[in-house]
Formats: structure tokens, C-alpha cells, sequence
């Protein structure tokens, strides 16, 4: 087993088997743009990325195991953030009865968005809409929905 993060591991398994970026773009077949961020850490792996990769370098679930590893140890904490930073928010304003109607709305259909979409796609996504929550939070200052805004976040801690 390679020691190291995933993009490590992935440059191991390369090396390994002699293949350049770009013929590991073309076997996995994945863009070779965005493999090479994800590669430097400028954009996050996904489990689709890795089993691809994985797939391509014959790497018998190693480098799955180490997209997870980071994965794990990334996604909880980003998520945990956000959620606390909301908090801190919302106990500053509220916003309309309508923009809360939707925001109940959007983290139901999170709700349903559970049966066929990978968490981390899902968890991405609702990250994205956490951090416009807050803003929209941030710009309406009424204490009368606090209790409504309260449950929307409560609703995304799942």
C-alpha cells in the first residue's frame, strides 16, 4: 500500500505503470484539465473520480481508498463550518415568510435528492446553498422567522 494522500497515490500508480497525465486522462477517459487540478488540489475529488482512476491504473481499490481517506476527512469539516456559520447568522436576522416558504421547500427536495444523488454531489450542493442562505440571511434582518430559520438549518444537519 502507498503511504500519502490521494494525489500521491494516484502519482504512484502512475509511475508505476509509465502513464503521463494526459494517457491517463485518455484511459480513465476523464478530462485531462480537470484531472490535473484535482491532481494539485485546486478541486476536490469524487468517488466517480477515483473509481475511474482506479479503474484506468488497475490499482485494486487503492487509490478508491485513498480518494475516500480524503473525502472523509475533508467534507465533515467544510460541512460542519458552514452549518456553524449559519447558525451564527441566523441569530442575527431573518428573512420573509416567501423566502422561507422556498427554503423549506429547497431542503425537502434535499430530502428526496437522498435516493439518487452521491453524497458528495449532494453534499457539495448543499453546501453551495447553505452559503447562499447566509447571504440572503445576512441581508434581512427580522427576529419574527428566526424559529423558521432555526428549523431549515436544523433540517440540513442530517
Amino acid at each position: 500500500m502507498t503511504d500519502g494522500g490521494f494525489s500521491q497515490v494516484v502519482r504512484a500508480w502512475q509511475a508505476r505503470r509509465g502513464m503521463s497525465l494526459r494517457a491517463l486522462a485518455t484511459a480513465a477517459p476523464y478530462d485531462a484539465g480537470a484531472l490535473s487540478r484535482i491532481l494539485n488540489g485546486r478541486k476536490p475529488v469524487t468517488a466517480h473520480v477515483a473509481a475511474v482512476l482506479d479503474d484506468a491504473l488497475d490499482a485494486a481499490g487503492e487509490i478508491v481508498a485513498a480518494a475516500e481517506a480524503e473525502m472523509a476527512s475533508r467534507l465533515p469539516r467544510d460541512m460542519e463550518l458552514t452549518r456553524r456559520h449559519l447558525e451564527d447568522t441566523i441569530s442575527a436576522g431573518a428573512m420573509s415568510a416567501a423566502e422561507l416558504d422556498d427554503w423549506q421547500q429547497a431542503m425537502m427536495r434535499y430530502g428526496y435528492r437522498t435516493r439518487d444523488v452521491p453524497s458528495p454531489v449532494l453534499l457539495d450542493d448543499l453546501t453551495g446553498d447553505l452559503a447562499d442562505l447566509e447571504a440572503a440571511i445576512t441581508r434581512h434582518r427580522s427576529a419574527s422567522a428566526l424559529r423558521r430559520l432555526a428549523g431549515v438549518a436544523r433540517g440540513c444537519r442530517a
